[in-house]
């Protein structure tokens, strides 16, 4: 692993896991990765051929086609490594932000999310629902890439958190945007539509957000204040609302203590 830096001089402060990625955070604000797939963030090239196969868990190689009729549908297609495309073994420098210092970083299924210390937010892997942010719902982007419509608002993100499928951040003023996957309401914005380009969650401009954490198909906030909102799919009482039903708006738990909250800026 030679080029790594040491884990005495620059200790791993953070992990992130996907389902075939694992993505570190040093103190220093570097980035580690290993695993399989775009995700990884090391500018390898990668199959998107649609007639491409993927390992199924027996360990044999299945085309789309054979993965339904074998498995019964898509589903598993999606989530199964590509065959024939390297795998990272041993952790590896993510050289595209060497000289980036990053803040936050989460992984979804295939993808990875980070904030800099700057504040942009650079987003790659697989996207198959718009969950990178970069106005595609189907792309491969097998290196950091800078969402651009953040930036060009200067937004400046300091939180991220993202589900399967759906990448929920939050701004330095604690207003919160959302992309992705949103059959189950999960992005918070009234409805159940995916979307493939960072949209402000309305219901939460008038709460000053200091986090963010998402399920695959649920998301939720806390406030300064301490306030907590929730959202997306209601299965199993997820959502801490008394019962099991979905949520497409932020909706508290419990209450904000007395003096919150107010519109910010």
């Amino acid at each position: 692993m030679a080029g790594l830096p040491s884990s005495k001089e620059d200790p791993s402060i953070l992990v992130a896991c996907g389902d075939f990625h694992t993505v570190a955070l040093t103190a220093s604000g570097r980035l580690m990765s290993w695993g399989h797939g775009p995700a990884l963030g090391h500018n390898t090239e990668v199959s998107v051929d649609t007639n491409a196969k993927r390992i199924a868990e027996d360990g044999n190689a299945y085309t789309r086609q054979q993965f339904y009729e074998f498995f019964g549908g898509f589903t598993e297609w999606n989530k199964a490594p590509l065959h024939g495309d390297p795998a990272v073994v041993a952790p590896k420098l993510i050289s595209a932000l060497f000289d980036v210092p990053i803040t936050a970083v989460a992984c979804g299924a295939e993808f990875t999310v980070v904030a800099a210390k700057n504040g942009d937010c650079y987003s790659w892997g697989k996207a198959v629902q718009g969950e990178l942010g970069h106005g595609n719902f189907e792309e491969v982007v097998d290196e950091p890439r800078k969402v651009q419509l953040l930036a060009s608002r200067f937004v400046s993100i300091t939180g991220v958190a993202v589900g399967g499928n759906h990448t929920i951040v939050v701004d330095s003023v604690g207003d919160v945007w959302a992309w992705g996957l949103g059959d189950s309401g999960q992005l918070g914005l009234g409805d159940l539509e995916n979307r493939c380009e960072p949209v402000q969650v309305p219901e939460l401009r008038r709460v000053d957000v200091a986090d963010a954490k998402c399920g695959w198909w649920h998301s939720m906030v806390i406030s300064r204040t301490g306030g907590v909102y929730t959202w997306g799919s209601g299965v199993g009482g997820r959502l801490g609302h008394g019962d099991t039903e979905h949520r497409v708006v932020p909706t508290q738990v419990w209450p904000e203590p007395l003096g919150g909250p107010t519109e910010h800026q």
